[in-house]
C-alpha cells in the first residue's frame, strides 16, 4: 500500500513539474511579448513624433504647389489673351498665308471693317490635318491689339449663327485647357439657366455669376450651384 502511494506521488510530481514548468514556459513568452509589445510602440510613437514634421512640409508643399499650379494658369491666360478660336472651320481653307486670309475673312463675315483688326499669327492647333468627315482642327489667332479681340467678340455676338461653306462657325476666346476642363464641370448649370432664360457670365477662371429672383450669385463649385438652383425650383414650386 505504502509503495503503491509512494509511486503515485511520484507520479503526481512528475506531472505537476511539467505543468510548472510548462506555466514557467509560458510565463517567460508573456514577458518576451510584452517586451516586444513595449518596443514596438515605442517606435510607432517616434514615429509618429517623425510625421508631425513630415505632414506640415507636405501641408506646406501641397499648398506651395496649389499657389504655382494657380499662377502658371494665370500666366498661359494671360499669354492667350489676346488670342481667339475659330471652331469647325474646313481645313486648308485659310491657304498658305493665314494671316492676310483670316484679315479679309473676319471682317467680312462679321460685317467689320477691314481696318478693325491686325492680327500678328494664325494657325491650326498641333496635330494632323483632319480628315474630310472628321472635325477640323480649331483655328487660333494671335491679335495685334487686345481690343481686336473684343471688336471681334462683340461682333460675333450680335452676328448669332455664324455660318462658312454651310457650316456652323465658332468664334471663342482661347482659353487654358485646364480652365476648360473646369468650365465644363458648369455645362449643366449652364444648361439650366438657359432653360430659366437667365443671363450669366464665366468670369476668369472659372467663376459662375448671374442673378436669379433678385439674388446675385457666384459660384466657383458646380456642386453649390446646383444646390443653389434645386432650392431655387422648390421655392418656386412652393
Amino acid at each position: 500500500m505504502d509503495q503503491s502511494i509512494a509511486k503515485l506521488e511520484l507520479s503526481l510530481d512528475g506531472k505537476i513539474n511539467n505543468v510548472i514548468k510548462r506555466i514557467d514556459e509560458v510565463a517567460a513568452s508573456c514577458d518576451a511579448i510584452g517586451v516586444r509589445q513595449a518596443e514596438a510602440e515605442s517606435r510607432i510613437s517616434a514615429l509618429e513624433d517623425d510625421m508631425t514634421p513630415l505632414q506640415a512640409r507636405v501641408n506646406e508643399l501641397i499648398k506651395s504647389n496649389s499657389e504655382l499650379a494657380s499662377q502658371v494658369l494665370d500666366l498661359q491666360a494671360r499669354s492667350r489673351r489676346d488670342n481667339l478660336r475659330i471652331l469647325n472651320l474646313r481645313e486648308s481653307v485659310e491657304g498658305s498665308n493665314p494671316v492676310l486670309f483670316f484679315e479679309k475673312f473676319i471682317p467680312k463675315l462679321l460685317h467689320l471693317s477691314v481696318s478693325d483688326i491686325s492680327i500678328d499669327r494664325a494657325h491650326r492647333t498641333f496635330g494632323p490635318p483632319a480628315a474630310a468627315d472628321d472635325r477640323p482642327r480649331p483655328v487660333i489667332i494671335k491679335f495685334h491689339r487686345s481690343r481686336d479681340v473684343t471688336t471681334v467678340l462683340s461682333a460675333a455676338k450680335r452676328a448669332g449663327d455664324l455660318q462658312y461653306e454651310d457650316r456652323p462657325l465658332r468664334i471663342v476666346p482661347d482659353i487654358p485647357p485646364a480652365v476648360r476642363l473646369i468650365r465644363r464641370g458648369f455645362n449643366d448649370v449652364c444648361t439650366e439657366l438657359i432653360k430659366r432664360k437667365v443671363r450669366f457670365r464665366m468670369a476668369f477662371p472659372a467663376v459662375l455669376s448671374f442673378e436669379i429672383n433678385g439674388m446675385k450669385k457666384s459660384f466657383t463649385e458646380p456642386k453649390r450651384a446646383r444646390a443653389f438652383l434645386g432650392g431655387t425650383v422648390t421655392n418656386e414650386n412652393n
